[in-house]
């Protein structure tokens, strides 16, 4: 969203195609909505439903299976352990990731509002309606019209334009586009319990 956003503020023309037959459109609005103008395809169907996550608790399970689980709990918030040990979590627990949803869910409601100029309360109201229907999201402000891909390159004036295809874009050295030319970061994964020792 934020180099969508970066590209449209630097001058460039910039347009989304939502081509979604799904539940849960969120990630897709999220990205899209930085573009000047976000259109969607013809039987279009991704309603836009907010924010949902599940936890996987196998503390009954492996009761069940004869598993007995150990373990160290720094802290009333320190929960991973819950997953394996716990079949509900603890109030500590669903405090900690409803704050999540809750902060994910008013980071999409900002983002979103602001890039398709909807207030932040009636975009909550929307999201409350769930539209998924190409004229619902039209009629909702998220979208501007229906259209295929060729389409979109006519509205958006590039009827002409040359395409490059996936094969020679994946060749092209990121530095030749003026991109990722500052420090480089390395991000390391550890994965796994932390345990004694």
């Amino acid at each position: 969203h934020d180099a969508i956003g970066r590209l449209r503020d630097s001058g460039k023309k910039v347009v989304a195609l939502l081509d979604l037959g799904q539940i849960g459109a969120s990630n897709e609005i999220y990205v899209a909505s930085a573009a000047n103008e976000v259109y969607v395809v013809p039987g279009f169907l991704g309603p836009l439903t907010g924010m949902s996550g599940e936890l996987m608790l196998l503390g009954g399970l492996l009761d069940q299976v004869g598993v007995a689980v150990e373990y160290e709990r720094i802290g009333a918030y320190k929960s991973a352990p819950e997953s394996y040990a716990e079949s509900q979590l603890s109030e500590p627990a669903r405090e900690m990731y409803t704050e999540l949803m809750d902060g994910l869910f008013a980071d999409l409601v900002d983002v979103v509002a602001k890039g398709r100029k909807i207030e932040p309360l009636e975009l909550r109201a929307i999201i409350d309606r769930a539209p998924r229907t190409a004229n619902e999201w039209i009629d909702a402000g998220l979208a501007v019209g229906i259209a295929g891909r060729e389409g979109v390159l006519e509205a958006a004036g590039w009827k002409d334009i040359e395409e490059i295809g996936l094969d020679t874009y994946l060749h092209v050295d990121p530095q030749d586009l003026g991109l990722r030319t500052g420090p480089k970061i390395a991000l390391i994964f550890a994965e796994g319990a932390i345990v004694p020792g």
